[in-house]
């Protein structure tokens, strides 16, 4: 976690993009942050906030506060200078822990890459100072069949970088 260049602490990071047969994807992002749990956790939790770290997140719409499992979401979508919304419910919450939502297209959960995300925070027992993970994992069904499995795989990985840089730049503000 210590930057040995500069002697500082940093957020470090993995990206594993499971090859999967045809259609599924899976997704993971592993980053460990030289933060408490407690502190990444107020983050994370912050759904407004967090989920416009995803590239294509512009903002989140939920319909009732504070949000509990089964609550329907609102996601604005920007791509190409196109914004969107796509649907989906908060899945599941464990309070301090992590939580899933669906992501799903308007025109049915068929259709235009359904997926669900799950976050999980956890503590770094591994290491020397308060530091935690925070683990994003996406898993959901490719649905443009036209599409060919390289460029599938160039666009996820890519997607997956430019998360993890946003998310790079969002946690780094929590200990600098």
């Amino acid at each position: 976690m210590k930057n040995e260049a500069s002697g500082t602490f940093a957020v470090r990071s993995r990206l594993t993009c499971a090859r999967q047969r045809w259609p599924a994807v899976r997704l993971a992002l592993e980053l460990d942050v030289p933060v408490s749990k407690k502190r990444l956790w107020e983050f994370v939790s912050d759904l407004g906030t967090f989920l416009v770290t995803d590239p294509y997140h512009r903002r989140m719409i939920s319909m009732r506060k504070p949000l509990k499992p089964g609550d329907h979401l609102a996601i604005e979508h920007g791509l190409l200078g196109v914004s969107f919304f796509r649907f989906g419910r908060l899945l599941g919450w464990s309070e301090g822990n992590g939580y899933s939502f669906s992501d799903l297209s308007a025109r049915g959960p068929r259709c235009g890459f359904p997926h669900i995300f799950e976050v999980a925070v956890e503590t770094d027992r591994e290491s020397p100072r308060e530091c935690s993970k925070l683990r994003i994992e996406v898993k959901g069904r490719w649905t443009a069949r036209l599409v060919p499995i390289a460029l599938r795989d160039w666009w996820l990985n890519f997607t997956c970088r430019r998360h993890l840089r946003l998310l790079h730049r969002k946690l780094e503000e929590l200990y600098t």
